[in-house]
């Protein structure tokens, strides 16, 4: 457990807050403030197991009541709040986190909020405002079986995302073999304020249950936190 996290750039590079590399992972109540890059991808929380020789062991990583917001202001290159990855072969959740990106850059339109090519992953009960996509799965794991699959996201809320949950990417072919199967997407609150997309699936995905989600076009004010 990692608690109470702060990180405040530099004025070169890229920022980052917390990377692990193994197998099983608790990290909770950590706030991550002016996460952003000059040169390179920058990512707040980014877990996952990376190792070739053991990729046959399963991975457990539990990601809490985390928070992610006032990006940095002079960021001119991609970043991502949480990122779950690796080898694909995991169980484990991320809930309870509250990420704000809305105020990043034009140029980057918010960035993301959750971001990797997970198996077995549960995203539940979190929030994400301002993020050019909520939820990111646009690329194959690094290892075997390399598709995301077994994914559960629900009771989340997204407000004022380019994409709210995004699988795979616009210009993916049905006949992908890293294709995405057995993804459950239910029960979200979508609101869309400057005009987006709810839930996009492209591509190959395989076996998608999208049910019981509400996505309006609103002029509310975002839920503080």
């Amino acid at each position: 457990s990692i608690c109470s996290v702060q990180v405040r750039p530099s004025r070169a590079g890229s920022v980052n807050g917390i990377s692990g590399v193994g197998h099983s992972f608790l990290v909770e109540n950590v706030e991550l403030i002016n996460l952003g890059s000059r040169a390179g991808e920058a990512f707040g929380i980014f877990i996952g197991n990376f190792d070739g020789s053991d990729v046959a062991r399963p991975s457990h990583v539990v990601i809490r009541n985390c928070k992610v917001h006032k990006p940095w202001p002079e960021s001119s290159a991609g970043f991502s709040a949480i990122t779950p990855t690796g080898n694909n072969v995991w169980s484990g959740v991320i809930e309870g986190c509250y990420i704000d990106l809305s105020a990043a850059p034009q140029a980057q339109t918010g960035g993301y909020a959750f971001a990797g090519s997970p198996h077995g992953l549960v995203i539940a009960h979190d929030t994400a405002m301002g993020c050019l996509r909520g939820v990111h799965v646009d690329t194959p794991g690094s290892y075997a079986p390399k598709a995301a699959r077994n994914v559960i996201i629900s009771h989340n809320r997204f407000y004022d995302c380019g994409e709210a949950i995004g699988i795979g990417a616009p210009d993916d072919t049905p006949f992908r073999t890293d294709h995405f199967e057995n993804f459950t997407i239910e029960s979200n609150d979508i609101e869309i304020v400057r005009g987006g997309t709810g839930i996009g699936l492209w591509g190959s995905t395989t076996a998608f249950q999208v049910r019981n989600n509400t996505i309006t076009k609103s002029p509310a004010a975002p839920l503080g936190n």
